[in-house]
């Protein structure tokens, strides 16, 4: 998969993903199965792809929080680095852009 010339894109996680990765055990991996799991994605040069996702609410200081975007003035939305995850296979990653907020895509 190769990414946009800007190094990032925001994708969704595939039900392979979900079946690879069930909770239990995974308890910590978002389950979010009926709404897209947004997350922005960077490609590395070791063929990892980063997630990082997308969240309304995050009361916790491990995450970028969105400051100035119409969505952050109700909520406390941002990207969790707590739920980070890092990938290899592509067949965990949507082909189609996932739909955040225009003001929170970076």
């Amino acid at each position: 998969m190769n990414l946009p010339q800007n190094d990032y894109q925001i994708l969704r996680l595939t039900e392979h993903f979900y079946n690879a990765y069930p909770d239990p055990p995974y308890r910590e991996v978002l389950k979010k199965n009926q709404r897209a799991y947004n997350c922005l994605l960077f490609q590395t040069h070791y063929d990892f792809f980063i997630c990082i996702p997308y969240r309304t609410e995050i009361h916790h200081p491990y995450a970028f929080h969105f400051s100035k975007t119409k969505r952050s003035k109700a909520h406390k939305s941002g990207l969790d680095y707590s739920k980070i995850i890092i990938i290899t296979k592509t067949n965990y990653l949507d082909s189609t852009d996932a739909i955040v907020d225009k003001d929170e895509s970076i």
